[in-house]
């Protein structure tokens, strides 16, 4: 049976909004030389482009950016989707910034992605010490968990939230979440003698990874998933199942 890997990125072959680590790096481009892999993230293009090394992007099948409303093959974008959030949204958006208990306000806080936009309450400037700073007090009250299931409850069939990394919330036109990624995966490679593996931090209910898991379950393909810590939890899996 042929083995096919997807991986989001940010948390789960990177260091949160970070490089991948040299070490990780030379493990990766070893391990991968003879897999088809795919890349599925929430990140636009430009903050992949900052985080994985050239090799690493250009020997994926392919790259899924911004939750899988942008496809890049070998450089080429194939397909990229729209969204024009209503101000309904919006306005909500800036009640949750007004009401919050947190702080620390570092800037950009709803940043537009293509087909999305990623919503954070310390925001997207927040320094490595200010990210881990929210992340600790969002462990503690829920609040991302909450601000999503607020937008899940009042657009209903209309636009979706969930949980991505540390600080933010991604937020975008209902099945417009990474399975779509998935399907066209599916679509392209099919089920027949083929095992998908999904590694994700957020492979969990309500995190952004989840929808692709969700993917795999109703196509009823054969498959695992991992919902990981760290990279480095990802390089032990990886290890393991040689």
């Amino acid at each position: 049976m042929k083995n096919i890997y997807l991986f989001d990125v940010d948390g789960t072959l990177t260091p949160a909004r970070r490089q991948m680590r040299a070490a990780f790096k030379k493990f990766f481009v070893k391990w991968s030389k003879d897999k088809i892999y795919y890349l599925i993230t929430g990140s636009d293009l430009k903050k992949i482009w900052y985080q994985t090394p050239e090799g690493v992007l250009f020997n994926a099948r392919g790259v899924f950016t911004c939750m899988g409303n942008v496809l890049y093959i070998q450089g080429e974008k194939i397909y990229e989707n729209k969204f024009d959030p209503p101000r309904r949204l919006l306005n909500h958006l800036n009640r949750f910034l007004d009401k919050t208990g947190y702080v620390i306000r570092a800037g950009n806080h709803i940043e537009n992605r293509p087909g999305m936009i990623n919503f954070s309450i310390v925001g997207r400037n927040a320094t490595h010490m200010q990210r881990e700073g929210y992340y600790t007090y969002d462990c503690r009250v829920k609040e991302r968990e909450n601000i999503a299931n607020f937008i899940n409850e009042n657009f209903k069939d209309e636009i979706e939230a969930s949980i991505g990394g540390k600080i933010s919330i991604d937020i975008y036109p209902s099945g417009n979440h990474k399975g779509q990624a998935f399907q066209w995966i599916h679509h392209k490679l099919g089920s027949n003698n083929v095992h998908y593996n999904f590694f994700g931090d957020q492979a969990k209910p309500g995190g952004n990874d989840w929808d692709l898991v969700q993917e795999m379950n109703k196509l009823k393909v054969s498959h695992s998933y991992y919902c990981v810590r760290d990279y480095k939890e990802t390089q032990r899996i990886l290890m393991s199942n040689k």
